[in-house]
């Protein structure tokens, strides 16, 4: 059975489309203390992520060791670079959502590419690691319907409304992946390098603490500053 991650009130109760979620799935939520055990309790390895190669990675980004992940559940293949010795607790960790247009062609409309590279320059400076989650396009609705979303934010639609005119979820990503992973490496905490805080609590719903928050300090300009905004405002992402 695969675990359901979700922020849990002071006194443990899930919210109520959480648990609504998991009946219908057949799945069990669990609160945070106990959501802990999920890694240690379950033998690395088995919990769903399956790791294959380890690989020197030289690039002109930086010199990593990389690793894939196979999940499967998804069939997603998931690539983790990292710098330096894994740590159990407090390295730098980034969970980047794939972004075709962004971190391949330099994409302007988005802030995807320079937070990847500011994370991988984070992590030639201190070491860490990057999980680079595939399955994630557009917030996890595909490429196809990001550029849909696209093609309705040209038209004045903010980024949030688009996604709900299309029919889904302002944000349909899953990180239970990279929890997985996680559990495989052997991390239990981590100093985590983003600016949305629901990176942060689906990771600490999955049993991964997070000891503190690095955010990237990323320049808007003229073709994202709408999108930042949005991102600032109404999705609570930290962003000067």
């Amino acid at each position: 059975m695969r675990p359901l991650g979700a922020q849990v009130d002071d006194d443990g109760r899930a919210p109520h489309d959480m648990n609504d979620e998991a009946a219908r799935e057949g799945a069990e939520v669990t609160a945070g203390e106990m959501a802990v055990n999920h890694c240690e309790k379950i033998p690395l390895g088995t919990q769903g992520a399956t790791e294959w190669e380890v690989v020197h990675l030289p690039s002109s980004l930086g010199d990593f060791q990389a690793r894939a992940f196979r999940s499967p559940v998804t069939g997603s293949e998931h690539l983790v670079l990292s710098v330096g010795p894994l740590q159990e607790r407090g390295g730098l960790l980034r969970v980047h959502s794939e972004c075709l247009t962004g971190d391949v062609f330099q994409s302007l409309r988005c802030d995807c590419g320079p937070q990847l590279q500011g994370a991988l320059d984070l992590l030639k400076d201190e070491g860490g690691i990057v999980i680079y989650m595939r399955g994630h396009e557009g917030r996890g609705i595909g490429l196809v319907e990001k550029l849909r979303a696209y093609a309705l934010q040209e038209a004045g639609v903010d980024t949030i409304d688009a996604n709900l005119r299309l029919g889904h979820a302002e944000d349909e990503r899953d990180y239970a992946d990279a929890i997985d992973i996680l559990c495989l490496l052997g991390v239990k905490s981590v100093r985590l390098i983003t600016n949305n805080p629901q990176k942060r609590d689906a990771l600490v719903a999955g049993g991964v603490e997070v000891e503190a928050l690095v955010p990237l300090r990323i320049a808007a300009n003229p073709h994202n500053e709408r999108y930042l905004e949005t991102k600032r405002k109404r999705m609570g992402h930290y962003l000067e």
